[in-house]
């Protein structure tokens, strides 16, 4: 029988150890599942400030605290009826639009209950009784999305009718499909060798 030379011959692929194959194989599963959990996981969407700076109007007004103080950006400006009776103040969004919250921040003195009537376009689409104080968020969040253009307040009850700021919210816009990531596209990359190297250590 005859001897092959060294020269040329290919030296056979040491093999890992079991241990160490195992962890490895328990690495490129537990990098698989996250990746899965990322690619798979809902994108959470938040309602978008539709009302900023849109004009307002109200059933009276108190000195300098403008009803335009109520969509301005700022707490620390306000809108006063000067009037402990019922009034309204109402921002025009300037065309229709889908309404999904709507948050009014009080100012009361005295603090105590108060209620919140919200109307869209004059329909009344919810009501709020609720203790308040200073910079009480009154929140509406509307089970089904409404479209319209005049959104409204309506407060009765204990103090001065006024608040520091009203807040309409319309859905998130659609996201255009982005592609996948440069660093996930990497850990792809790694998960499709380090599965094609196990493959071959199992099979040598």
């Amino acid at each position: 029988m005859s001897l092959r030379s060294p020269e040329g011959a290919v030296a056979p692929m040491k093999r890992l150890p079991v241990k160490e194959l195992f962890m490895m194989k328990k690495a490129v599963i537990l990098i698989s599942t996250v990746v899965i959990i990322m690619i798979t996981l809902p994108v959470l969407s938040a309602p978008i400030l539709i009302s900023q700076y849109k004009p307002v109007t109200a059933s009276s007004t108190y000195s300098t605290s403008y009803p335009s103080n109520l969509t301005n950006g700022s707490y620390s400006t306000g809108w006063n009826s000067g009037t402990s009776s019922v009034s309204w103040a109402q921002i025009d969004l300037q065309e229709e639009l889908t309404i999904v919250k709507a948050i009014w921040y009080a100012n009361v003195l005295p603090n105590g209950n108060q209620t919140f009537n919200l109307y869209i376009d004059s329909i009344l689409v919810d009501s709020i009784t609720q203790y308040v104080e200073f910079m009480t968020p009154v929140t509406f969040e509307l089970a089904t999305p409404i479209e319209g253009r005049y959104v409204k307040m309506e407060l009765s009850g204990v103090s001065w009718k006024s608040g520091m700021e009203f807040e309409i919210y319309g859905p998130e816009p659609e996201p255009d499909p982005q592609p996948i990531p440069e660093p996930l596209s990497i850990i792809l990359l790694l998960i499709s060798a380090s599965a094609s190297f196990l493959k071959k250590q199992f099979r040598g």
